[in-house]
């Protein structure tokens, strides 16, 4: 039952970002813990996705924090929301945080999570960052795709 528990809250939580509405979605979060019932990787998805919508980077991270605390694995999806996240709110320092999160607890990298990251630095108007991140990718094996291109390029525009 419990099992069973988890996954609905996870898809109301879901829902609910999808909805606009991530307050209710971190909310319901929230309540997981309160009444007892352990939170796994695809509830902190499902919060950090409600984290992305409404551009709650400083949720978003705290989400990561709490991951570790209770000995909860993030993955590429955990990451790349709080990046965007980050990014929503035109915070590119902090967006860039998961990235080496992931190097540090060997997730695998991710094009989607640099695209995000140096379109934040881009949007930051720290094009010296992106193209650092850029560098960066083929050493953390994510690959070069028209978005990394075009978010390089524009950031190069701005320096």
């Amino acid at each position: 039952k419990v099992g069973s528990d988890r996954i609905v809250f996870s898809a109301v939580i879901s829902a609910c970002a999808k909805g606009g509405e991530w307050e209710k979605a971190l909310y319901l979060f929230s309540t997981i813990g309160r009444l007892g019932i352990v939170r796994d990787t695809i509830a902190f998805n499902a919060a950090a996705g409600a984290c992305e919508a409404g551009g709650e980077w400083e949720q978003a991270l705290s989400l990561l924090d709490a991951m570790a605390q209770e000995k909860v694995a993030p993955n590429v999806i955990t990451c790349i929301s709080s990046i965007s996240a980050c990014k929503k709110a035109r915070r590119w320092e902090e967006a860039v945080q998961p990235l080496f999160l992931m190097a540090k607890i060997n997730v695998e990298s991710h094009t989607v999570a640099f695209n995000a990251a140096i379109s934040a630095c881009e949007e930051g108007d720290a094009w010296k960052q992106a193209l650092e991140l850029f560098s960066v990718m083929p050493r953390r094996k994510a690959e070069y795709d028209a978005i990394t291109y075009n978010n390089a390029i524009c950031a190069c525009e701005k320096a």
